[in-house]
């Protein structure tokens, strides 16, 4: 389930992509300030520019950073060429902007630029992205909360609890889990060498092999952990897009999203 003060969409605890992949999202976000009337305004979120649409963020903004989602047909020599700015961290002198990462996939790029928050359309033109985007929405903040798993309620109906847990012959032997979290520590003995590391999309240069909060690991051992797991036969694959903190923004959930459906070239809503 994830969430921010005026969205709340659950994503699922298994979404089957295949005979033999599926994807585990242990992730529960919620927002840092608790209100108890969100803002309900009668459109609250979109603005129509003179190229492109602006989606603005009634959770938590994070100052100055946007994401900007190219068209389909985008000049991808500008891009690159971001890119290679980017990495050498050469922006044009006085610019009010920069480029922070650039995500490409199979049918979207999207690109995570900084700069004033009144700025926004000067730094669109200035880095020649005014006529390449589609829309742009403002990153935000979300941040977890623990949930305790109860793995005796899942295999059985009937009360009261008998204090043991099987799933038979059905053990997930075959299928790829795909944990979106913190990362996962994928040395750890509950995996017996079951979980790899496949990618981050966390800004920090730390691999997703590196659970440096340790709620990646957690949610892992309970999708498949050896004695404390559901699907205890199953690989675990873990994508990165929570820092050290607990909190990711939406460009690392878009991202981590994208980067399992490039690596399972299926859909998410396959079966």
């Amino acid at each position: 389930m994830i969430c921010n003060k005026s969205i709340c969409l659950t994503l699922g605890i298994m979404v089957v992509l295949s005979s033999c992949a599926a994807i585990v999202v242990g992730l529960m976000f919620t927002d840092s300030e608790k209100t108890e009337d969100p803002p309900k305004p009668t459109n609250p979120s979109i603005r129509q520019k003179e190229s492109y649409k602006l989606l603005l963020s009634h959770g938590d903004a994070i100052p100055s950073e946007w994401i900007v989602h190219l068209k389909e047909d985008y000049d991808e020599k500008l891009i690159q060429h971001l890119k290679v700015n980017r990495a050498k961290r050469q922006f044009f002198e006085d610019a009010t902007w920069s480029i922070k990462d650039v995500h490409e996939s199979d049918n979207s790029t999207m690109v995570l630029m900084e700069c004033d928050d009144g700025g926004l359309e000067d730094a669109l033109r200035s880095s020649s992205l005014l006529n390449e985007t589609k829309y742009v929405e403002q990153n935000r903040r979300y941040f977890m909360t623990q949930a305790l798993p109860n793995l005796d309620r899942i295999d059985q109906r009937a009360l009261p609890l008998n204090g043991v847990f099987s799933t038979g012959n059905f053990d997930g032997t075959g299928v790829d889990i795909w944990v979106l979290d913190t990362g996962v520590r994928t040395t750890h003995m509950q995996f017996e060498g079951r979980a790899t590391a496949e990618f981050s999309a966390v800004l920090d240069g730390l691999p997703a092999s590196m659970d440096c909060n340790g709620h990646g690991s957690h949610i892992a051992g309970t999708a498949a952990g050896a004695t404390v797991g559901i699907a205890r036969g199953a690989r675990i694959r873990s994508g990165k897009v929570l820092g050290c903190d607990g909190s990711g923004s939406t460009y690392n959930l878009i991202s981590g999203i994208r980067s399992v459906i490039a690596a399972k070239r299926v859909s998410f809503f396959s079966t």
